[in-house]
């Protein structure tokens, strides 16, 4: 009798070609771009990481909205947001130049 019960490793294993059909979605640029061409890239997939801790530091940021009676906490709580804007910003000029060299990325628009 098969260790597995009829679940082979062959099968189990991922398909190479539906691997470079998958696509992340880089909500900096709002484009998805195939896994593959992010596993292959330094770069690219810097830059998923970053828009990943940066989805997660604005959630968390919004998350922490301070009440009107709490002036101060307000105002740094703003000038955070604005941080994280101006991390955005610079976080999808540096990924739109990775991915106009990256031809393999094939970005696709949302």
């Amino acid at each position: 009798m098969n260790e597995f019960d009829g679940a082979s490793p062959e099968r189990l294993s991922p398909d190479r070609a539906s691997r470079q059909d998958n696509r992340v979605y880089l909500s900096c640029v709002k484009r998805s771009v195939r896994l593959a061409a992010v596993l292959e890239s330094p770069h690219l997939m810097a830059a998923l990481v970053q828009d990943t801790c940066l989805r997660i530091a604005v959630g968390d940021w919004f998350g922490r909205l301070p009440s009107r009676r709490h002036p101060r906490a307000r105002a740094r709580w703003a000038a955070e947001g604005a941080f994280l804007r101006r991390e955005e910003q610079r976080l999808t000029d540096v990924t739109d130049q990775v991915l106009a060299e990256t031809p393999e990325a094939r970005p696709e628009e949302y």
